[in-house]
């Protein structure tokens, strides 16, 4: 298996934000690791605060991004949980975006406090007292096989944790530990690869 490159077991991959395989700065926007900022280890942040959003509407060009190679060994439809890092003061949402490979970005928001409704107040005020706040969206995998997990800024100033793959609903408060990745975490004890389960001798 190629380097920084994580691997699917039981239909389940889990990321930590800051254990990219590759990431890009594009038209001044970057993404930057901010050391013991999150829940579980370190977290990646959009940059610069200062700057205006990226362009929506063609994100591809205009965003910064991260990316995450996973070999899949199970196709089909997956879950995918985003833990963002909430703020404070949130008076405007926060977005990011995802995509799985050359496929057209998602856009993903974060709970406004002041948007008027009881129901996203509760939810903002959840995510600031539990310190993460869970974006959710679909992918689909067309094959077993390498693909690549792409995250845009939108915002300016959002703040990503950890990424949650699955198959099926996971019954957890913050999803499972991280997966095994060739580079970072090759410790199998702590990782969703069993030996039943492990890829060798992939190029």
């Amino acid at each position: 298996i190629s380097e920084k490159t994580y691997v699917e077991a039981g239909g389940v991959v889990s990321i930590e934000a800051e254990h990219y395989t590759d990431k890009s700065e594009v038209n001044g926007y970057e993404w930057k690791e901010e050391k013991d900022f999150g829940r579980s280890g370190n977290t990646m942040k959009a940059y610069p605060e200062t700057a205006s959003n990226a362009k929506e509407s063609d994100l591809t060009n205009s965003a910064a991004y991260m990316e995450y190679k996973v070999y899949f060994t199970n196709a089909g439809s997956y879950t995918l949980d985003v833990y963002r890092m909430p703020t404070l003061n949130e008076r405007g949402t926060m977005r990011l975006a995802v995509a799985i490979d050359d496929g057209t970005p998602t856009v993903l928001s974060g709970t406004n406090k002041y948007s008027g409704s009881r129901s996203k107040t509760d939810a903002w005020s959840k995510g600031v007292l539990c310190n993460s706040e869970k974006l959710t969206t679909k992918i689909n995998v067309s094959e077993a096989g390498y693909h690549t997990v792409r995250v845009y800024n939108v915002s300016t100033g959002v703040v990503i944790d950890k990424m949650l793959l699955s198959k099926n609903n996971i019954n957890s408060y913050f999803g499972a530990p991280e997966s095994y990745n060739t580079t970072y975490n090759t410790t199998k004890e702590t990782s969703t690869v069993t030996e039943d389960t492990e890829v060798s001798g992939i190029d």
